[in-house]
């Protein structure tokens, strides 16, 4: 067979170097375990979660063989066109349309294709929307309360299907297949073979929780258990006809035997034989822990592209700002431009359409989309088709009785599963503390283990770089910048220590927000400033220059030789910023050496508010202390009767009310 013809039959295949990445078919993958590769006029494959060759070929229908390049005199009697068909398998939507079909082929062999709405077929179904078997006649039972069989393959649930069952099979099931099973009562038959077991186990592990029952049903326990090519359910149906029963005999005892049925349990596949033989992939197919660097050099690596300023594909960073400044729609901005390749500077160039995912446990839909809507709508008809295409949105999204929380592992399955699917370049998720479950976000330790390190497996396993929206605190907005400007995010320093690279967003007046990057591997770009149209719901960017900032207008406040109190400051900026500004601006003063602050008192001039020190003093021959210069002894301020300090500058100052006097 050709690497095409393989990856033809993988689902979630993504180029990788000079290979390619899967989901691999003899488990229940979630993160793209399997590279394939051509070398040699041979197919490679490597599970990097434990499954050999021999499960991974067996899952995907075909044998060892096939994955070795056929001699060229032979491959012309050997092609899919010169063997017969002998089964065809429709896979259809809710509402009968055809989407793509499994067909079987003699000598034994399947192929996925699908139609090409010109008499054809495709034979590769990128981009086809996946739904499990005989969907239509499955969603009509589900809807009038009928129970359901699930089995491995196509001709066992056309075969259930005969005796008036609702069936389908499990083979390659995915996640969200669930929703059409919801609160159904499920039994799954499996094949009797090591490699049937685990995948009737892998199955019941995706729907476990979703479906009002579940049970499990070998017709051959006791039977020796075989590898792989083990008895199935039509090999029982057969038997059964056999010895005489009618198909109305049939179903009875088969509803008998499932009514017996234990209900499913995981099986622990440490100790399990009848999963798969262990000793033979213990040494095989297991993960390698580390590398030679002479291994490292010959090992073909990923490219590191870029896709928002300092963040790639598995990487994670952090937007940090204050409730109602406008990240959400900085961050929706940013979206539309990444999927239409247009520069939004500082944090993209453009020059190349990425999809994108948005995870919103805020919003509602309904708002969601208005405010999409509105930023869009000076776009043309192209753009928005764009759009349409690439932009995949998660939002008000339960599972039961529960709100999405990526640290709950069947949510984040789902979720990843889904995201894949889609297969997005760039997630941005709004906010951390709304998508996480965590109950202290001050705790270090309890926001690494259930936030920080599910962020980081998300990015992996998705292969996307990811940013995620953070609040800053009351606190910390109050009392300005923190010593560093990474940890201004509400809680925990280990929202920042984690995160690649950090944005901080603040306000700048009532129509202004300057986006800052205290943390960036790389080179950091200057404070920008955006200006925001209200009626288009759209920052545009107005540069670092071409707008006095709060920062300048409060240095602009100061003359060079006073000294203001802070009470004073927040009188003489009244009406230009809040209190809250003014303290976050005065912190970023004095951090920078703009301003000098003494005792209270806030001054552009440092000499202004140093007083005379010991060098200002010499010891006279009596051991006493006199002042140079001829400095006064002391003297007292005539307003609050406190004694006057000798400044460098030559004036008498008073700390309290500010007056002074020439020496």
């Amino acid at each position: 067979m050709t690497l095409q013809e393989i990856l033809s039959r993988l689902q979630n295949v993504k180029k990788n170097g000079n290979g390619y990445t899967a989901l691999c078919p003899s488990h229940a993958d979630i993160q793209q375990s399997l590279s394939v590769k051509e070398s040699d006029g041979k197919v490679l494959l490597k599970c990097f979660a434990g499954c050999d060759a021999q499960a991974i070929v067996s899952a995907l229908g075909i044998e060892l063989k096939d994955l070795f390049a056929e001699p060229q005199q032979s491959k012309a009697a050997n092609n899919f066109q010169s063997k017969k068909i002998v089964a065809v398998y429709d896979y259809a939507g809710e509402h009968g349309e055809i989407l793509y079909q499994n067909v079987r082929y003699e000598p034994k062999d399947f192929r996925q294709r699908k139609p090409n709405g010109a008499g054809g077929f495709d034979y590769s179904l990128n981009g086809t929307r996946r739904v499990p078997y005989r969907l239509p006649e499955l969603a009509r039972a589900v809807g009038r309360g009928a129970d359901v069989w699930l089995c491995e393959g196509e001709k066992d649930a056309d075969n259930l299907r005969t005796l008036g069952l609702a069936a389908t099979s499990f083979k390659n099931w995915k996640s969200e297949f669930n929703q059409y099973l919801k609160n159904s009562h499920v039994c799954l038959i499996c094949d009797h073979d090591k490699a049937g077991i685990k995948q009737a186990n892998d199955a019941c592990k995706l729907l476990s929780g979703d479906v009002a029952s579940l049970k499990t049903l070998d017709f051959y326990t006791g039977e020796p258990l075989p590898g792989k090519h083990g008895k199935d359910f039509s090999d029982w149906f057969e038997n059964e006809k056999r010895n005489g029963l009618s198909r109305e005999e049939i179903a009875e005892r088969l509803c008998t035997l499932t009514d017996n049925a234990d209900t499913w349990q995981p099986i622990n596949t440490d100790d399990a034989e009848s999963i798969s033989d262990f000793e033979e992939t213990e040494n095989a197919g297991a993960v390698k822990v580390g590398f030679t660097f002479g291994e490292l050099q010959t090992i073909e690596l990923p490219e590191r592209v870029e896709i928002v300023r300092g963040l790639g594909r598995g990487e994670n960073g952090l937007l940090n700002a204050v409730s109602h400044t406008g990240k959400s729609t900085l961050i929706r901005n940013l979206v539309l431009n990444l999927v239409l390749g247009k520069p939004f500077e500082p944090l993209t160039a453009g020059g190349r359409c990425y999809r994108v995912a948005i995870i919103d446990s805020e919003d509602t839909l309904t708002f969601l989309r208005s405010d999409l809507n509105k930023m869009q709508a000076d776009f043309s008809d192209a753009e928005k088709k764009l759009i349409e295409e690439n932009l995949f949105l998660i939002c008000e999204l339960s599972f039961g009785d529960e709100d999405l929380k990526l640290n709950k592992p069947e949510h984040f399955r789902r979720v990843v599963d889904a995201i894949n699917d889609f297969g997005a370049d760039f997630i941005f998720i709004d906010t951390v503390t709304s998508a996480f479950a965590i109950r202290n976000e001050n705790d270090n330790s309890e926001v690494i283990e259930n936030v920080m390190h599910p962020l980081k497996r998300f990015a992996k396993l998705t292969n996307a770089g990811v940013l995620t929206a953070h609040h800053i605190g009351k606190a910390k907005l109050e009392n300005g910048e923190t010593k560093e400007g990474i940890h201004r995010g509400r809680g925990a320093s280990a929202f920042a220590d984690k995160s690649r690279t950090i944005f901080n967003l603040d306000k700048d007046g009532d129509e202004r927000v300057i986006l800052s990057c205290p943390k960036l591997k790389g080179e950091k770009f200057a404070d920008t400033i955006f200006k925001y149209d209200k009626d288009r719901r759209l920052f545009e960017r107005q540069g670092i220059t071409s707008i006095v900032s709060n920062y300048e207008i409060l240095l602009d406040a100061f003359e060079s030789d006073k000294g203001y109190k802070r009470k004073d400051i927040d009188e003489i900026l009244e009406g230009e910023m809040s209190k809250a500004t003014i303290t976050r601006n005065l912190k970023t003063a004095i951090e920078r050496g703009d301003l000098t602050r003494l005792r209270g008192v806030y001054s552009k001039n440092a000499q202004m508010l140093t007083p005379y020190s010991d060098e200002h003093l010499s010891i006279n021959g009596n051991g006493t202390a006199e002042t140079k210069n001829n400095l006064p002894e002391k003297e007292m301020c005539p307003t609050c009767e406190r004694e006057l300090v000798a400044m460098n500058n030559g004036q008498m100052f008073c700390e309290i009310c500010l007056y002074t006097k020439p020496l």
